[in-house]
């Protein structure tokens, strides 16, 4: 199993959604600034329902992106114990995207969201009726360089990809009706040449 590391700069975002990272193969690490003395009981009730999925890091001293420098460090800590694993900034600040980039040119798995709900994983997780996923798959078709299967066949198996294998036909087949309700394709009942609108 793939582990999804999600380091946070509770500087400068919220943590509002820790409650998503349910899935077992997501680690949460929190870093706390020198100077921030409270955190929400809320907050701290679902950072401890992770159990020892999460920590917190408060650093010891402040400072210009004394923050930033320490998640830089455990990133890159991390991502030499864990070559394989997916690693995510949530941070609004962008000057960690420099960072990313070069992570990305070493072939590490890295982006930075500015909250834990953007990650993409866990919008696929929460989809969970024909029309969320549909949505997700033409959300996928959308970007630069997206594959626009060209039958039936090859989309079904295009769209349980995307949702990890976890489809089941039925589910599959209510996608790409979904789809076709949206006008996002069209299908070919006789042929199962599969058009798109745009």
């Amino acid at each position: 199993m793939k582990i999804n590391y999600v380091l946070v700069d509770h500087e400068n975002v919220g943590l509002d959604s820790v409650d998503l990272l349910k899935n077992q193969s997501f680690r949460l690490l929190v870093f706390v600034g020198a100077l921030q003395n409270r955190i929400s009981v809320e907050t701290a009730s679902a950072i401890q329902r992770l159990g020892d999925r999460a920590e917190y890091i408060k650093i010891s001293g402040s400072g210009k992106n004394a923050l930033d420098f320490h998640m830089a460090f455990y990133l890159g800590r991390l991502a030499n114990l864990d070559p394989m694993g997916y690693f995510h900034l949530i941070s609004k600040d962008k000057g960690f995207d420099p960072l990313v980039i070069h992570l990305q040119e070493q072939s590490v798995h890295a982006a930075r969201r500015e909250s834990i709900a953007e990650i993409p994983l866990l919008q696929l997780d929460n989809a969970t009726t024909p029309a969320t996923r549909a949505k997700r798959y033409a959300d996928a078709l959308s970007k630069p360089g997206a594959t626009r299967p060209k039958k039936l066949m090859t989309l079904s198996s295009a769209i349980n990809a995307l949702f990890q294998k976890k489809l089941s036909d039925s589910e599959v087949q209510a996608v790409a009706s979904q789809l076709q309700k949206d006008g996002i394709l069209t299908i070919d009942a006789q042929t199962g040449a599969v058009a798109y609108s745009r």
